[in-house]
């Protein structure tokens, strides 16, 4: 019988037990994660944030999973070591779970910055179901009335979105020139900037944080660089993640500043040792760059990969009926999400893009889409505040298709 062990449980790691059972029936599956509570679904952190949705809402059930006497979900339990030689790995307590295969989906850690006053009292990451409910129990024992967030990214902005829901005064402090800078223009950007103050969001650009002020342990004042000083019951780290590769690096893992290298069937460089998530680097579908893996659906297509080729008894990744198993063509990091109201989706290099490529423009008051076109064909757009087109918009950059935007638009 097949020992296969996954390290992680969110996207990468859930899908491919699931589909490492399919695939095999009579299999052994262990799937560990330090974390303590019950796999969730991240996408969903930023309405629990908010109380539009329960924590209950938030979890995954996979009731086959938990059903299934040959899977093993351990919670609450730090793998240590990968010991590649003796193909096992070590647990904290001192256990030791052999694998035949193994998968890497250990995702990425929110970053703090390294500032005097960071270890506060009120100083929260925003990235697990832990740190939202440390916001939350925080809130309901403290309740603030300012909340700082710094950085606005994605994260930075569902999460002062989510505390603006609640009540609070909400300022973001960005160092770039504009909000969202990897993933819109300036042009969208603004729109956005000029929604949030309209509800009354201060947007400070341009300005980095130079330390934190408390008293008597908690949080008070984020004091910027240029001096200026932002009264503050509760900040935000926003800033970004890492990808977790601690483990990959100490057995021996070919490693990039972006994450884990894999091949196109998510193999690692040690043989039976694969990884699949937010701690890999992949390529970039349109621009063919390699970047870090970063959305959930992407997550999920390359644990499929990743399981797929864990089956397989061979290093040519030919299935029991003879077929080559699937392959991971690349990521197209699509990032769709709504801001005070403003929804929001990019896919593509929408700031920075070829110089062959065309631009077409929609825009209003109230909305602005760009879409980027090489000989007709999609590479990437931007829809800030209308988002009704996104869908065909995916079809033909996914499909390859040219499009006829004048017949769309």
């Amino acid at each position: 019988m097949k020992t296969y062990v996954v390290i992680g449980n969110s996207a990468a790691g859930l899908t491919a037990v699931n589909a490492l059972r399919k695939l095999n029936q009579e299999a052994k599956i262990f799937c560990i994660s330090k974390e303590k509570e019950r796999p969730y679904n991240k996408c969903k952190l930023a309405d629990f944030l908010a109380g539009r949705l329960q924590e209950g809402d938030v979890l995954t059930f996979f009731k086959d999973v938990l059903k299934d006497e040959n899977i093993d979900l351990l919670l609450g339990k730090r793998v240590i070591k990968i010991m590649s030689d003796n193909k096992c790995v070590l647990l904290e307590n001192g256990e030791k779970i052999s694998y035949d295969k193994l998968l890497i989906a250990t995702g990425a850690f929110a970053v703090k910055p390294e500032i005097k006053g960071g270890n506060l009292d009120g100083v929260f990451t925003f990235h697990t179901l832990q740190d939202t409910n440390n916001i939350l129990d925080f809130i309901a024992k403290h309740n603030p009335k300012k909340a700082v967030i710094i950085g606005s990214g994605v994260t930075g902005l569902e999460c002062a979105d989510a505390l603006y829901s609640r009540g609070l005064d909400v300022s973001i402090v960005e160092r770039n020139a504009h909000v969202l800078l990897r993933q819109s223009d300036l042009v969208g950007s603004t729109l956005i900037e000029q929604r949030m103050r309209k509800l009354g969001v201060r947007v400070y650009l341009q300005q980095c944080v130079k330390n934190l002020e408390g008293q008597n342990g908690q949080i008070k004042k984020v004091i910027l660089e240029s001096g200026k000083v932002l009264e503050a019951d509760i900040v935000i780290c926003a800033i970004g993640v890492r990808p977790n590769v601690k483990l990959a690096k100490e057995v021996g893992l070919c490693t990039a500043t972006c994450g884990i290298v894999v091949n196109e069937y998510m193999q690692t460089s040690v043989e039976d040792i694969y990884a699949a998530g937010d701690a890999v680097c992949v390529k970039d579908f349109i621009t063919g760059n390699t970047v870090r893996s970063c959305t959930w659906p992407d997550a999920c297509m390359q644990a499929h990969v990743a399981a797929k080729s864990m089956i397989c008894s061979t290093k040519v990744f030919v299935d029991v009926s003879g077929e080559k198993t699937q392959k991971y063509n690349g990521t197209f990091s699509l990032v769709s999400s709504e801001f005070f109201g403003m929804k929001f989706a990019s896919c593509g290099p929408v700031s920075i893009f070829d110089a062959d490529c065309q631009m077409y423009i929609k825009n209003h008051d109230t909305f602005y889409n760009k879409i980027l076109l090489k000989d007709n064909l999609v590479k990437g757009f931007l829809l800030v505040g209308d988002t009704s087109k996104l869908g065909v918009l995916n079809r033909y950059l996914m499909s390859g298709q040219k499009i006829d935007l004048e017949s769309i638009y």
